[in-house]
């Protein structure tokens, strides 16, 4: 789907600039942004991956693609926030449909009627919802299309993960294992970040804040560390005086799920269906577009936004039905493996600094309460002694 511009010379020397260079990686986020919330510094690759399947579904055209990377590239150096950047390209696309359409007045009635019409149904009647993905599934939903709830997977053991969280009073997964459902999305960036975190059932118990507190970091999982991403739940369990038996048990189900995610080496991968193939094509009216008296440009970046984050369907697709999208993984280039392992190495370094003096001043005053007794106790049995004797004396007289 998107070969021949991801081939490119200039598409992946840009590519690796967005990698490498700081001063794109480290942009920062609107306070609001969801994104900030789950996405690192891969947050400028995903954003140049959803600028470029959006350039795919609304123009697709080779000769206006040079134009197009280089004026992304202007936004790029001249935005230092990622979600100006989003409202950029949304606009860019916008200005580059007029240039296909050859408007010269945007601002004319039938002009903006004319550009806003063909983005609606460029983009939404003819439009896809995404699912992100793991790589393992690849070859299956290219060969067998997909059928639901037939990912090959762990799920019975996962129960009995549950089972013995249960046990002692604790609910880890909040899954229901036997459902058929997919989970859809028109966020581009947001299924990037599901297929890097899929299964996501999986993700998030290994990183569930509610339970081991809100010093997890999910690092290790990015740069595919199984040690350090299960070392949140290990020191639950050893906090909780789990029993060594059910200790070994929930690891060695963990590492059985971690090896079957990890046969292939991890890409971005995701799976483009019509949207009206899900039925959903009728969701948006577009007479709400046409009659905004807003700029044009504004216009299209209200619809290439995302709007619909949660879309659910058990429907099976053929091979036909579906588009597979395979991109490269930010954390797959060693020197930023490297780099974020060993940022979360010092970030735990400190945290268990931290934990092992927390434990010592407990522990210190423990020490100090059990003295505090035997102290009174000692200077009772002192005190009671002296009154005896002072009896004994009495008596004696």
């Amino acid at each position: 789907m998107l070969d021949e511009y991801i081939k490119r010379d200039d598409v992946k020397k840009f590519i690796k600039e967005l990698i490498n260079n700081h001063r794109y990686y480290e942009k920062s986020f609107n306070s609001e942004s969801v994104y900030s919330r789950y996405i690192l510094n891969e947050m400028a690759l995903y954003t140049f991956y959803d600028a470029l399947i959006k350039y795919k579904i609304v123009l697709d055209d080779i000769y206006l693609f040079d134009e197009f990377l280089e004026q992304l590239g202007k936004i790029y150096n001249k935005l230092n926030n990622y979600d100006d950047i989003e409202i950029g390209i949304n606009k860019l696309i916008g200005k580059m449909v007029s240039i296909k359409l050859e408007i010269k007045d945007v601002n004319d009635p039938i002009n903006k009627k004319q550009l806003v019409s063909y983005v609606f149904n460029k983009y939404i009647l003819e439009g896809y919802y995404i699912h992100g993905f793991s790589t393992i599934y690849y070859d299956d939903l290219k060969e067998k299309g997909l059928i639901p709830n037939q990912y090959k997977n762990y799920y019975s053991s996962m129960k009995e993960v549950n089972k013995i969280f249960n046990k002692y009073g604790y609910n880890l997964i909040d899954k229901d294992f036997d459902s058929d459902k997919i989970y859809y999305t028109d966020d581009v960036i947001m299924a990037c970040f599901y297929s890097i975190c899929s299964p996501g059932y999986f993700h998030d118990l290994l990183f569930n804040s509610e339970l081991f507190g809100n010093k997890v970091r999910r690092n290790g999982y990015l740069a595919n560390d199984f040690d350090l991403s299960t070392r949140f739940i290990k020191s639950f369990m050893s906090d909780k005086r789990f029993s060594d038996l059910d200790k070994k048990c929930v690891i060695s189900i963990l590492k059985n799920e971690w090896d079957l995610i990890h046969k292939k080496k991890r890409k971005v991968d995701l799976l483009f269906v019509r949207r009206k193939k899900l039925n959903d094509s009728n969701e948006l009216d577009i007479n709400s577009f046409l009659d905004d008296d807003r700029d044009v440009y504004e216009i299209v970046d209200r619809l290439l936004s995302p709007k619909n984050g949660n879309v659910i369907s058990n429907e099976s697709l053929s091979r036909d039905d579906i588009k597979l999208v395979q991109l490269n993984d930010y954390y797959e280039i060693d020197e930023n493996t490297r780099e974020i392992t060993l940022a979360l190495d010092e970030e735990l370094l400190k945290l268990e600094e931290e934990e092992r003096k927390e434990r010592e001043k407990e522990e210190g005053l423990d020490d100090y309460g059990s003295a505090s007794v035997f102290i009174i106790l000692g200077a009772l049995f002192i005190t009671l002694g002296v009154i005896i004797s002072i009896i004994m004396i009495l008596i004696e007289i």
